[in-house]
């Protein structure tokens, strides 16, 4: 056990993925698909997206568009909504989730 815990922290880095994990990003990504919809004349409520964040978008628009809408206008929403989300969400997300902000400072002094 010990030489196999050593083999794994002899890493030169290790890698967090915090969306949605460490940081509470679920109303930011329903946001930014809400507004990026809306841009393009389509309008759904928030909760209903909020609930279906976690999927990627290829499994999100059918939920809301049909198949003649996704086909013309899928490729453009999903491109707006990343630059979207980049420009006007990810600089400020809401914050870390309570007690996961020294995570990384943990691990960084126990490895």
């Amino acid at each position: 056990m010990n030489s196999r815990r050593l083999r794994i922290f002899d890493a030169a880095a290790i890698v967090f993925d915090v969306d949605g994990t460490l940081v509470d990003s679920v109303d930011l990504h329903a946001g930014a698909w809400q507004r990026a919809f809306a841009e393009f004349g389509c309008h759904f409520d928030f909760s209903s997206i909020r609930s279906q964040i976690g999927k990627g978008g290829d499994q999100l628009f059918p939920v809301f568009l049909n198949d003649e809408e996704l086909r013309q206008q899928g490729p453009a929403i999903e491109e707006y909504r990343g630059r979207l989300f980049e420009r006007d969400y990810m600089p400020s997300p809401h914050g870390v989730m309570s007690g996961h902000a020294t995570v990384p400072t943990e691990v960084a002094t126990r490895f």
